[in-house]
């Protein structure tokens, strides 16, 4: 065999151990690189749990105070409709009271003369009765005690 063939096994002998070799330092650097790769979409992973995790909650927070806005506004508009009844009662109080003091004095005159008649003519009625029967209820306790 010639020198120069030989030389060229040798060459290609050491370049098959070169490149066995830089493919296993290679393997052992992206080895490394994927462990960190993994390590990361982990990280990455368990963050995105997370703040998914925190979204639910500040979704859940937001829901339960609109909850909350729509249970006031509807108290709102209950206490809104009752004050607007309310304030239309005492109108119609305050109207009521005007027609009363202005119907006072035709109501005061009118008590005034029913007490004046009731004065002349049902109490004289009455002690004209009662002293009938005081007379009657004497006369019988005379007969009760002369017996």
């Amino acid at each position: 065999m010639p020198l120069g063939y030989i030389i060229a096994l040798i060459i290609v002998g050491l370049a098959l151990v070169g490149l066995i070799v830089g493919g296993i330092l290679a393997f052992n650097r992206m080895k490394r690189t994927m462990k960190q790769a993994t390590t990361v979409q982990d990280t990455i992973q368990d963050q995105l749990n997370h703040f998914t995790h925190e979204s639910d909650i500040l979704t859940d927070r937001v829901q339960t105070i609109q909850e909350r806005v729509e249970g006031l506004t509807s108290r709102f508009q209950e206490s809104q409709q009752h004050f607007t009844v309310l304030s239309q009662q005492t109108t119609e109080f305050g109207q009521s009271l005007s027609d009363l003091k202005g119907q006072s004095s035709e109501v005061s005159k009118f008590f005034a003369e029913r007490a004046k008649y009731t004065v002349k003519t049902e109490i004289p009625l009455k002690a004209e009765r009662m002293k009938k029967v005081t007379q009657k209820t004497v006369a019988k306790q005379k007969n009760r005690y002369r017996q």
